[in-house]
């Protein structure tokens, strides 16, 4: 039954659950789950006003902050598939990136390189600011021009080329209906609603199991990285918004512990993306207040594949989700 539905259906559900809850915050202010639906709906119009057929790529050209979210969600609500475009990168690989991935749109921030022949350019600012238009034809809670089904995309990432060059990689709806079942039995059994950081660039796919906790409710809380690179300030940052979950790497992770145990803070931690070190292993075991969890899997097998959590003294794998 779960797996019969597509991630928009759950994200529309916790708008209707839950309105006035903050869905995410960010430096730059924050968004109720009623917000972000609204806000949503209007770029998927205009992303459907502007002739953006279904089922093809959407490129997101924006920092992580408030329209990223906005963008992200929009284009799974229009039927498409979304590629991250770090704003980072270099022009040149931006736009090869949107070329080898036969983008149709790129939603952007602004300062957005020339994108390929074929490939419109939208401003969020444009999108948002556009005369509502009527709903789009859907099929389904959020969804426009048809049904979405469980086999269609929902993002596409390119792998890091460090075994060759980097590779796009394309997830379904399916794919992150059963990841989410996967995390629901497992890492977050029991959990109740949740503050989570976003910590990982978009373009990684460890970012998904982030911005995927919006299907059960939980709200969003957003890191610059100018905060994320700085062990003090990021402790302080995650203690005032009361983050309870935080997914870091292991070498990330191992800079901040110290800082994250002088706030006194309970956390859930996702380890993932890299080996988790024995010595790291053994000290979050014995950590108080922190319960750790070994996540691992290729970004071809939709972000983790297997977790275990961390207890005793020798690093594992796990069971698969």
């Amino acid at each position: 039954m779960l797996v019969r539905l597509v991630i928009p259906d759950l994200i529309s559900a916790a708008a209707q659950a839950h309105p006035d809850r903050a869905a995410v915050v960010a430096p730059s202010g924050s968004l109720s789950y009623a917000q972000l639906d609204g806000r949503s709906d209007q770029v998927r119009n205009e992303l459907v006003r502007r002739g953006v057929p279904r089922q093809s790529v959407v490129g997101l050209h924006l920092p992580r902050g408030l329209d990223l979210v906005v963008a992200l969600v929009a284009v799974l609500k229009a039927g498409c598939a979304y590629l991250p475009l770090d704003p980072g990168y270099p022009d040149r690989r931006l736009s090869e990136l949107a070329g080898r991935a036969d983008a149709s749109a790129v939603l952007s921030g602004g300062g957005a390189p020339p994108w390929p022949d074929g490939c419109t350019g939208v401003g969020m600012a444009e999108a948002l600011a556009a005369p509502p238009s009527p709903p789009v034809a859907a099929g389904g809670a959020g969804r426009a021009g048809g049904v979405a089904h469980p086999d269609e995309s929902a993002y596409v990432l390119f792998t890091s080329g460090t075994t060759g060059a980097p590779k796009a990689v394309e997830v379904t709806h399916g794919n992150l209906m059963h990841l989410l079942r996967g995390l629901e039995t497992t890492v977050w059994r029991g959990l109740g609603h949740a503050r989570v950081a976003w910590n990982a660039s978009a373009s990684f796919d460890a970012s998904v199991q982030q911005w995927l906790r919006l299907c059960r409710g939980d709200t969003l809380v957003l890191l610059d990285e100018e905060t994320r690179l700085d062990p003090l300030a990021m402790a302080r940052y995650l203690a005032r918004h009361r983050v309870t979950d935080l997914d870091a790497v292991p070498s990330h992770l191992h800079q901040l512990l110290a800082a994250l145990a002088g706030t006194g803070v309970p956390l859930r931690l996702l380890v993932g993306g890299e080996p988790l070190p024995e010595a790291l292993w053994r000290e979050l075991a014995r950590l108080p207040g922190v319960r750790a969890w070994n996540v691992y899997g290729p970004t071809e097998c939709t972000v983790d594949s297997t977790a275990a959590e961390v207890t005793g003294c020798r690093p594992e794998l796990g069971k698969p989700l």
